[in-house]
């Protein structure tokens, strides 16, 4: 489903768009002001239960894991489109979840970059072959195939090591010594805030490049991360709760539109050279 320039806005008699919400926090308060910017029609609740009796076709948007959880608790009488939660989360929530045809109706645009968007960056970052290793555990299991499509595409060599979730990840990173870049992927069971932070001193010391999720990830102290802000997953809403309101099949899917962060204090460290090339990769929402 091509998108050519900014999304058509949803013609507001069509169908209603329903948010659902687990929280009133500043990442949910910043999300539900970027979506009624587009949409000032649009309506959120924290309970679900709350749209059961109301009348008309409408997409639902579960902003969170918690809140997709809660939707489909409910189960909305319409298609659901899940923003913000990672593939990890919400892949755990659906696999868990019976009873209901998640395939036809419901579907994520997930919060972080695609694989092969970071594994562009790598390559940007090295201008060579390099090698990159990546930690999986059996709640991610699912994304080594993709991981290692990516990897070849951008001709880098990929080391996948398998994890029990709660594992070390310091002690793991012996079985990576030899690759030049960690990537990490979005698995709570291995990074938390605490994790992470030994891993970037372990990583440091030897000299290893850590690739992360997100913005806040790289200010953290990551070299790099290829991610999508709100603004760039809220302009891609349109065009998917159009396909679901005509009865079309979504399938779960990373951002399309994306950007960079760097970390120049620690490019500089390991002399990395940061140059325009690399600070324009990405494809930012129109």
């Amino acid at each position: 489903m091509a998108l050519v320039g900014a999304a058509k806005p949803l013609h507001p008699s069509a169908f209603d768009l329903r948010v659902i919400t687990s929280d009133s926090g500043e990442a949910t308060r910043q999300i539900l002001q970027a979506l009624r910017h587009r949409h000032p029609r649009l309506q959120s609740n924290a309970n679900p239960r709350a749209w059961v009796t109301r009348k008309g076709p409408a997409v639902y948007l579960a902003i969170g894991p918690a809140a997709l959880e809660s939707a489909l608790a409910a189960d909305v009488g319409g298609p659901l489109l899940c923003l913000f939660t990672s593939n990890e989360a919400y892949t755990r929530v659906i696999a868990g979840t019976p009873g209901r045809d998640k395939r036809s109706t419901v579907t994520a645009i997930y919060a972080e970059a695609a694989p092969a968007h970071q594994m562009k960056l790598i390559r940007a970052l090295y201008r060579r072959h390099v090698s990159v290793g990546v930690f999986l555990t059996s709640n991610t299991a699912h994304l080594e195939p993709l991981l290692r499509r990516a990897a070849k595409a951008s001709d880098l060599e990929l080391q996948v090591r398998t994890l029990v979730p709660g594992a070390n990840v310091v002690r793991a990173l012996s079985q990576i010594q030899s690759a030049r870049v960690l990537l990490a992927v979005p698995d709570p069971s291995l990074y938390t805030a605490e994790t992470f932070r030994s891993i970037l001193v372990a990583t440091h010391r030897g000299s290893q490049a850590v690739i992360g999720f997100s913005a806040a990830a790289v200010r953290a102290g990551t070299l790099g991360a290829a991610y999508s802000t709100i603004e760039d997953t809220i302009a891609e809403v349109d065009g998917v709760a159009r396909s679901l309101a005509a009865g079309q099949r979504a399938e779960a899917r990373y951002p399309r539109y994306w950007r960079v962060a760097i970390n120049e204090n620690v490019a500089r460290s390991l002399n990395i050279l940061i140059d325009e090339s690399i600070r324009d990769l990405g494809n930012p929402a129109p």
